[in-house]
């Protein structure tokens, strides 16, 4: 099993998930990948929900104007920030229920990731 892949430095562990849009849901069969953006402690772009089912790939970036650390809950997955540039989380589902994602300095949730059966 591979862990998450990121654009600055990581802590692994194994895991996935797929992805939603706030307006509809998608998988990681989608060509684009979506995206959240978090300025000034607000977060102003992105989905509201990952939707995927076990084995399947999450996927997104996240864009932060702050150093941070973004937290996969449930999953204990970690991946750093770097002001102003995409982190891309990526990671394969592998246990059922939603799990909260939160930039950890700012105790913000900025998504939910559902994972179903």
């Amino acid at each position: 099993m591979s862990g998450p892949t990121t654009t600055g430095p990581t802590t692994t562990e194994t895991s996935a998930v797929t992805t939603t849009t706030a307006a509809a849901t998608s998988t990681s069969n989608s060509t684009e990948v979506p995206r959240i953006k978090v300025e000034d402690g607000v977060k102003t772009e992105g989905l509201d929900t990952i939707s995927v089912r076990v084995g399947e790939t999450v996927r997104f970036e996240v864009e932060v104007d702050i150093a941070d650390e973004i937290h996969v809950h449930g999953y204990d997955l970690r991946f750093e920030t770097i002001p102003d540039e995409e982190v891309l989380v990526e990671f394969v589902a592998d246990a059922t229920g939603i799990f909260e994602v939160e930039l950890e300095g700012l105790g913000l949730p900025i998504v939910d990731i559902e994972v179903t059966p």
